[in-house]
């Protein structure tokens, strides 16, 4: 099974997207998963050192999820320690949309004729 995370600007603001990224590394360690992370319209390590929107958005999580941050923050600086793509460096953005061989058959990356606004703060799991 292969994780492909989708992480834009707004990603961090929500709290379900941030449970299920923890959820995912969680698998990860645990049972080997593969997890291919996707930085769309935001610098890889503006996720990985929470910063920008990020940083904002953990000001905000910090009234009411107290007791989750510090396992949110932990997720996405594992999330982004594996090597992904990155859509300020692909260019045009449609090569971010391909197939890729791995050890795990064929998979799609991102679906071809979907919306990158559907995409965005998805998180795909691919079997």
């Amino acid at each position: 099974m292969i994780y492909v995370i989708i992480f834009s600007p707004n990603y961090a603001s929500s709290p379900r997207c941030l449970d299920e990224l923890k959820k995912i590394i969680e698998c990860k360690e645990r049972y080997g998963r593969d997890v291919i992370p996707v930085f769309y319209k935001v610098e890889p390590s503006t996720v990985r050192h929470q910063k920008e929107s990020y940083a904002n958005a953990f000001v905000k999580h910090e009234e009411r999820f107290k007791d989750k941050v510090k396992g949110w923050k932990a997720a996405l600086k594992e999330a982004t320690e594996v090597s992904g793509l990155d859509s300020n460096v692909i260019r045009p953005e449609s090569t971010l949309a391909t197939c890729t061989n791995t050890e795990h058959g064929l998979i799609m990356l991102i679906m071809r004729g979907t919306t990158y606004e559907y995409l965005v703060s998805k998180v795909w799991i691919i079997e």
